[in-house]
């Protein structure tokens, strides 16, 4: 349960309540796969570009 609350402070409570209305349709009531489905929903951060010299 405390992870759960923990992910409303980085992710806010619409998106956990959502993650929780999901794993609730799935018939799954596991603190592990509701931080999991919210995990999956998260935007990926942006990927760093590099410059390599030019040869």
């Amino acid at each position: 349960m405390v992870e759960i609350l923990t992910a409303v402070l980085s992710d806010g409570l619409p998106a956990v309540e959502a993650a929780c209305a999901d794993a609730l349709r799935q018939g799954v009531r596991s603190a592990d796969v509701i931080i999991n489905i919210q995990a999956r929903r998260r935007e990926p951060a942006a990927a760093i570009t590099i410059m390599t010299p030019a040869p």
